[in-house]
């Protein structure tokens, strides 16, 4: 590789022993009988002075050179260094807005990833779209609070939103709603990450949506109900509580409307829920309101045999209140 700062050096060397500066049997003795010959004194002057200005030539423009590169080079790692600012400032942003879309208790999506997903629904390529919406409740969640403590509430909670999340299958999907205050009205985004949720009523709700007709989704809630509901109990009867405890939960449900705001589906959905807790007879409500018998009768309808399974009967059975 060549080295400018050598070779500068080379020239000064030999302007000054041709100027006769310095002797010039620093380079061999032949070199320096030949320039103290009288015929070749003028040509070494001649040369040497070349030289020297040459070397100085090249000096000047090696330093100006230098200083630019130096210059550039200080550039460089200032525009590097902000580079890496910035990646850090991205990451931590998109960081912060997956926080944002998580349940800090259970680690599940929140409310505001379901509110961002139903807004994308009206931009599917699905030209004949169809989703429901479900929100759940569970039922004597406070009771557990105030009996075993918030700890253990917690984990209650989210043994019950995991075990749900990890069983969903495709297309269904399960958000952690806003927790309320003690008026019931819905905490701000601000105050929500800077407060425990456990603090305040509520923080038993959760949203579900269902890329599927009513049939299916009334299928989700009836597994829930049936199959997984008894897993849950079991296990955080023994592993978390200590004590028997059986959960249970209120539900509503409703058909997505295309065009709909997400809080026009959640007004929606409250409005079922508040029909089903109060109502005597079942914990579930849902829009269109259909019976296991006008479900029994449109398929033998439209099939002319009875329907293998009916999620409807399943329902109600499964949901019924005590009349106790």
């Amino acid at each position: 590789m060549f080295d400018m700062k050598k070779f500068l050096a080379l020239l000064a060397a030999i302007a000054l022993a041709l100027l006769g500066i310095t002797k010039p049997d620093i380079f061999s003795p032949e070199l320096a009988e030949f320039l103290s010959r009288p015929v070749t004194a003028k040509l070494s002057l001649l040369i040497g002075g070349s030289v020297a200005y040459a070397a100085i030539v090249l000096f000047a423009v090696y330093v100006h050179t230098s200083k630019r590169e130096r210059e550039l080079l200080a550039r460089e790692q200032k525009l590097l260094v902000k580079d890496q600012e910035i990646e850090v400032l991205n990451s931590q942003l998109r960081d912060r807005d997956r926080l944002r879309l998580l349940d800090i208790v259970t680690g599940i999506p929140n409310q505001l990833k379901w509110e961002r997903d139903v807004e994308n629904l009206s931009k599917t390529d699905d030209p004949d779209p169809h989703y429901q919406m479900i929100i759940i409740d569970l039922d004597n969640f406070r009771d557990i609070n105030r009996t075993y403590g918030y700890e253990k509430g917690d984990r209650v909670i989210k043994d019950f939103a995991r075990s749900i999340f990890n069983t969903m299958r495709r297309d269904e999907h399960i958000y952690k709603n806003l927790i309320r205050g003690e008026n019931d009205a819905p905490i701000k985004i601000e105050e929500r990450w800077e407060r425990f949720y456990r603090k305040y009523t509520g923080g038993d709700e959760f949203l579900l949506t269902i890329n599927g007709d009513q049939l299916e989704a009334l299928g989700l809630l009836v597994r829930l109900a049936r199959d997984l509901l008894p897993q849950i109990n079991k296990r955080i009867s023994e592993f978390i509580l200590g004590s028997e405890a059986t959960l249970s939960f209120h539900a509503g449900m409703c058909e997505w409307i295309p065009g709909h705001e997400p809080q026009e589906v959640l007004q929606r959905l409250e409005s079922a829920l508040r029909i089903a807790v109060n109502s005597s007879t079942s914990r579930l409500y849902f829009y269109p309101p259909m019976s296991s018998e006008e479900f029994e009768q449109q398929v033998k309808g439209s099939t002319g045999n009875p329907p293998r399974w009916n999620p409807y009967r399943d329902a109600e059975r499964l949901f019924a209140k005590s009349t106790q």
